[in-house]
């Protein structure tokens, strides 16, 4: 009897405990939003300056304003909308001129809005310019090698807008302050994923241009759906999950030599999560046997994951990966159990994204990767590095995929390696003894004799100025550390060799 009343009354402390760390928590939570003015009201004059420094008229509409979102989130996303704002005067609004004959308003309207959705902040940005062309976006893809033409071909309007995130994918043919030297969406798009975001464009040829922004309103802390994966426990941000299934083999079809699902009158495709992590590979579904699976969704895109154990949902205190893994493939951060487990957080635009044929990791040049050092007609790449461990890294990544690789330990090393041999692509960091990757990039602009050697800057230097700089001094391309991985990598270097 005693013990009965002793489990009453600890059952009954453990309820107040748990509702008063709840109330605390969402108490903390409330502390930290803030408005999104704070970063929309820099952006008036942002615009102001960059149409007359352009020979362009614009206004700037803003809408939802007083929306709030947590404070690490409003510090991460001002960099990428004045990223997209500069594209909009630069790449999207016509000239007064070009507008008039077009039958529009002499000035352009570029609309910036921000508004919450369950608990996901969605910014738009969308500008009435000349909008984005996907035959221009194809063809230049197959011009740069990042499709070959078949696959090119294949590519539907909205696959080939999504191009234009690509490493140093640009289409401005002259180089400005502002375009030309391949800084260019793909750091939005890297910017967003860290915060387990996801970035979509529409856009109508000489009407509009549409970027949708869709972050969590927090990134201390997310309810998850636990999953079991090969005798693993994996966590999805609730917010990327669009719902759970339970499915049989007479459920499935085969499209494209692949299994589907029909969802909302769409072939949507299959996958295994233990498939795209390299675990054990999970169950295909059988007859009369349900199994279960996770809906994945990030921006437009929908697919369905198959998983071994569907196992509930929990909210979890995230964190960041250490160095040097800030940037783990399918991996956006982990987290640790009331029972001390550590699990990680998969990155649900990764997963998605892996099945984008004009995703980052597509295959459709030529087929897969090859392995093995190259032979002797494959392109010839200098990695710079101080750091040893780095130079090893990147060597073997480029290697594997089939090139031939020398590297060099700093600047003046790579120098000298640049005025006795040929190379194909320059590959360097920033940080470097005798001399940094930006006066090694602008030494190689500036000689006569190797100013055609593509530079691709490799550096933990992620501000906006540190870009800014690499593409003054002539870099081709600019990838932050925090956002490095292999295909990344090699997605750049098949830009330019």
């Amino acid at each position: 009897m005693h013990l009965a009343d002793l489990l009453r009354k600890m059952e009954s402390d453990g309820r107040r405990l748990a509702q008063l760390s709840d109330d605390l928590q969402d108490d903390v939570r409330r502390a930290r939003m803030l408005p999104v003015s704070m970063v929309f009201d820099a952006f008036p004059r942002l615009i102001r300056d960059l149409a007359v420094d352009l020979g362009k008229r614009a206004t700037l509409v803003v809408e939802g304003a007083d929306t709030e979102v947590d404070r690490s989130v409003i510090e991460q996303i001002r960099a990428p909308l004045t990223h997209l704002l500069r594209n909009a005067i630069d790449h999207g609004l016509e000239t007064p001129e070009g507008r008039e004959r077009a039958g529009k308003p002499a000035e352009g309207t570029i609309t910036l809005s921000a508004s919450q959705r369950g608990d996901t902040l969605l910014v738009e940005v969308r500008d009435d310019g000349a909008g984005i062309d996907p035959a221009s976006i194809r063809a230049h893809a197959v011009e740069r090698r990042t499709l070959s033409q078949e696959a090119a071909d294949v590519t539907n309007d909205a696959d080939a807008l999504r191009l234009i995130f690509r490493a140093g994918f640009s289409t401005r043919g002259v180089v400005t302050d502002l375009s030309g030297r391949g800084v260019g969406l793909d750091v939005v798009r890297d910017a967003i994923e860290r915060l387990r975001g996801s970035v979509e464009v529409d856009s109508v040829i000489g009407e509009s241009t549409h970027f949708s922004l869709q972050v969590p309103l927090s990134i201390a802390s997310a309810q998850c759906v636990m999953v079991g994966v090969s005798g693993r426990t994996f966590a999805l941000p609730i917010s990327n999950v669009n719902r759970i299934l339970r499915l049989t083999k007479d459920q499935t079809e085969r499209a494209d030599g692949r299994l589907v699902v029909p969802l909302d009158g769409d072939p949507t495709p299959i996958s295994s999560v233990a498939e795209v992590l390299g675990l054990e590979r999970g169950q295909e579904p059988v007859n009369g046997s349900p199994h279960p699976a996770v809906v994945l969704a990030s921006g437009e895109r929908k697919i369905v994951f198959v998983v071994d154990e569907l196992i509930g949902t929990q909210t979890l205190v995230l964190k960041s990966l250490p160095a040097p893994l800030v940037r783990l493939r399918n991996i956006s951060g982990a987290a640790v159990l009331g029972t001390g487990e550590v699990v990680g957080v998969l990155n649900a635009a990764d997963l998605v994204r892996r099945d984008d044929p004009a995703g980052a990791w597509s295959t459709s040049f030529g087929g897969n990767v090859s392995s093995g050092e190259g032979g002797p007609d494959a392109p010839m790449i200098l990695v710079v590095d101080d750091s040893s461990v780095t130079r090893t890294m990147v060597k073997g990544i480029l290697e594997t995929a089939g090139y031939r690789v020398q590297v060099a330990a700093d600047g003046m090393q790579a120098w000298e390696l640049l005025r006795s041999r040929p190379f194909d692509l320059l590959v360097s960091d920033v940080n470097m003894p005798e001399m940094s990757g930006f006066d090694l990039t602008e030494k190689v602009r500036s000689d006569r004799l190797l100013r055609h050697v593509p530079v691709i800057l490799v550096t933990a230097l992620d501000s906006m100025e540190d870009q800014a700089h690499g593409a003054e001094v002539g870099a081709d391309a600019y990838i932050t550390k925090g956002s490095f991985n292999d295909d990344r990598l090699i997605e750049a270097v098949r830009s330019f060799v």
